[in-house]
């Protein structure tokens, strides 16, 4: 990784920035990956967690009809057809008409589905088992820092 600025000609280290257009990049860097980390965040821990919770409830169910499954999940019945289709698409599911009542679809895990689910790390340990215990823990505590900053800043009219 190159610790120096890519802005001007001095060649400062990012520790040591001389000039403002290098602090400037380098603050909008940082706002830039924290932008990403969002990105990533609310996609791991949200639009496809919807995924994860439907094979979890499978996993412990075996089996359950389209609309138990939306009522535990409690989403719209759109939204669920659409994830369902998703699931079903990657071979993760499988959707078959009640033979009791034609009008219900019944679904159940798939071998795919099941070793999906069961081998899966938790998001946590999927975030941040690249960090060592002493990283996670300074990570945290600049969090700490920025959220508490910011709340105070930007938040104060906001309760």
């Amino acid at each position: 990784m190159n610790n120096q600025c890519p802005i001007c000609s001095k060649n400062c280290l990012l520790s040591n920035l001389q000039c403002e257009k290098g602090q400037k990049y380098f603050q909008q860097d940082l706002t830039n990956k924290l932008i990403k980390c969002g990105h990533i965040l609310t996609h791991k821990t949200g639009k496809k967690r919807s995924q994860e919770n439907i094979l979890e409830i499978l996993l412990k169910h075996k089996e359950i009809s389209q609309r138990e499954l939306q009522e535990i999940l409690d989403i719209e019945a759109g939204s669920m057809s659409e994830i369902i289709a998703k699931l079903e698409q990657r071979e993760y599911i499988k959707r078959y008409k009640d033979e009791r009542d034609k009008r219900r679809y019944i679904i159940s895990l798939t071998k795919k589905g099941y070793e999906k689910i069961t081998n899966k790390k938790t998001n946590d340990e999927d975030m941040f088992d690249m960090l060592s215990t002493e990283e996670q823990i300074q990570l945290n505590d600049m969090l700490n820092t920025l959220l508490k900053e910011w709340y105070i800043r930007h938040m104060k009219y906001q309760k």
